[in-house]
């Protein structure tokens, strides 16, 4: 589920929300937390406030790695 959630973060480089990736992977909310709170921890995502909704992207630092595993 992590790769799938860094694919699509790759794909929107202005980021979405959790909202938006829990929809597009058919999740719950809480279920799309608990697995962004672990990439956040392991540092393959960072996230911004904008409003009252977290805005999530991928880091930069795995950024490059990524699009040659897909």
């Amino acid at each position: 589920m992590a790769l799938s959630i860094a694919h699509l973060l790759i794909e929107n480089k202005s980021g979405l929300t959790a909202t938006e990736l829990a929809e597009m992977l058919h999740l719950s909310v809480p279920t799309l937390y608990r697995i962004t709170l672990e990439m956040h921890q392991q540092r393959f995502l960072v996230s911004k406030r904008q409003g009252r909704k977290n805005v999530f992207k991928i880091s930069p630092s795995i950024q490059d790695v990524l699009p040659s595993v897909y």
